[in-house]
């Protein structure tokens, strides 16, 4: 039978093994064209571009866009000293949003009024499917609102109006749609007659959504609508939206939290239904319903704030104490996160991917592409599958990516694409990328068994096979 100092060194162990897990898959991935340039290029090519200091909302040839007529996110600008720290090189953001994530850590084992249970706390975060999803998907401010979403839910539960407000305030700045579910989330406290915190959310969350919605495309031009298009297909289309929204993935990030939400509602329902963090969860969770998008870069802050109202709850108390329900709860937990840690695992320490080929001689390979790059000036247009980009990226690099979002253009400086699935090529497989390889005869600076590389002009009845497998 386990005592108990062996299950919680067993607990500890399991912890420090995720969290080295996910460190190390995001940095082999990042290494080895894993992670494709929507969107860890999109972030990445912003904030170095950023860190040049010659705008304030650069224009990204990834994305065909400005960084903030895309989202509005300016705490991407506390990145920038990590991209100045380790020379652009593309594992400092990965380190920045891990960082992040610890920190986010270290404040929910400080602040919880349940300290007793320290360990099995970090055990069921490490294992919440909804964060890993958006770890393993790297990097989105989004992400990293976990922080004052949790720190909301902290002040709220001290009667701390000071920094409640300023942990909601400071959310505006991490995406546009936080603003409107603050305004959503005011009205409750209205009608609970908290005057201060009213005033104090909703003035400031108008005014953000003011600039984000109205004034910012008055003034930086064209921005995407993301809800707008979400909201237009609903009143287009009502009874079909909802017909398609499917609760499976919802479900999966969700299950866990069942049994400490029994313990909580059959005690103290009215106290969590009437939070002001349920208010404010209720139409993100409803909104990202709509699109069927509740996992990657949305599953940390559509799951954030139940662990806030879980963990500042107390009527969580019981649920504690009964053992046989947090460990099964803690079972439930890591059954939802297995197939995340298996391929993290297969990734970090068995150089295994579906998306991706890890090997020594692909490192030195890639080395040789790297000192191809380097002699190539900044203003030459290079086109290039998605996977590869990440890792060469370079401040000022006019590079785009083929299919997706970049602009397509009528030739092309160079052309370098990977080649038998070496990296995430994402529209194109295999046959694509060969097809286009054989379509005409280039001017061949390196072609081995993972990458291609070719000086131009790359004309564009010669990258038809591209066009014609992503239209």
């Amino acid at each position: 039978m386990l005592t108990f100092k062996k299950t919680q060194f067993i607990l500890k162990s399991l912890c420090a093994f995720f969290g080295l897990t996910l460190l190390l898959n995001n940095i082999r991935g990042i290494l080895y064209n894993c992670f494709h340039a929507t969107d860890f290029g999109i972030y990445q090519q912003a904030i170095y571009e950023l860190a040049q200091m010659k705008s304030l909302n650069p224009y990204l040839s990834v994305r065909n866009i400005q960084i903030f007529n895309d989202h509005f996110d300016p705490v991407i600008f506390f990145a920038i000293p990590f991209v100045w720290i380790f020379d652009y090189h593309p594992a400092s953001l990965i380190i920045f949003e891990y960082g992040i994530f610890v920190l986010f850590l270290l404040i929910v084992l400080k602040l919880n009024q349940y300290k007793g249970f320290a360990i099995e706390i970090l055990f069921m975060l490490l294992t919440t499917k909804a964060f890993l999803t958006g770890l393993l998907y790297p990097i989105h401010p989004s992400t990293w609102s976990i922080i004052p979403i949790f720190l909301m839910g902290y002040y709220y539960s001290k009667n701390h109006d000071r920094g409640f407000i300023l942990s909601a305030f400071a959310l505006c700045f991490f995406r546009e749609v936080f603003p409107l579910a603050l305004i959503f989330m005011s009205f409750i406290l209205y009608t609970q007659k908290k005057y201060k915190l009213f005033i104090g959310i909703f003035f400031p969350s108008v005014f953000m959504a003011f600039m984000i919605y109205l004034f910012r495309p008055m003034f930086m031009g064209p921005t995407v609508s993301y809800g707008g298009l979400i909201l237009k297909q609903l009143f287009h289309q009502p009874l079909a939206t909802l017909l398609q929204i499917d609760l499976l993935p919802f479900l999966k990030i969700s299950y866990p939290f069942f049994i400490p939400l029994y313990f909580i509602l059959k005690t103290d329902k009215k106290s969590f239904l009437t939070h002001p963090l349920f208010f404010f969860w209720l139409p993100l969770i409803g909104l990202h319903l709509l699109t069927n998008k509740v996992h990657s870069q949305y599953g940390p802050f559509l799951m954030i704030p139940i662990w806030s109202l879980i963990l500042f709850h107390p009527s969580l108390k019981s649920f504690f104490q009964n053992k046989k329900a947090l460990y099964f709860t803690m079972a439930l937990f890591l059954a939802s996160s297995l197939g995340n840690y298996t391929k993290s695992f297969k990734l970090a320490y068995l150089g295994k991917s579906k998306k991706c080929i890890i090997s020594d001689d692909k490192t030195e390979k890639t080395r040789e592409l790297k000192s191809a790059l380097k002699v190539i000036s900044p203003e030459k247009s290079i086109l290039a599958t998605g996977g590869i980009i990440p890792t060469v990226l370079k401040p000022n690099m006019n590079i785009l990516q083929a299919g997706l979002f970049s602009k397509r253009l009528s030739k092309y400086d160079y052309l370098l694409l990977e080649k038998n699935g070496s990296g995430d090529t994402f529209p194109y497989n295999k046959t694509d990328i060969e097809k286009t390889i054989n379509k005409c005869e280039y001017n061949i600076i390196l072609n081995n068994n993972y990458y291609f590389l070719a000086k131009g002009p790359i004309l564009s009845p010669c990258l038809q096979p591209l066009w014609d497998a992503w239209p």
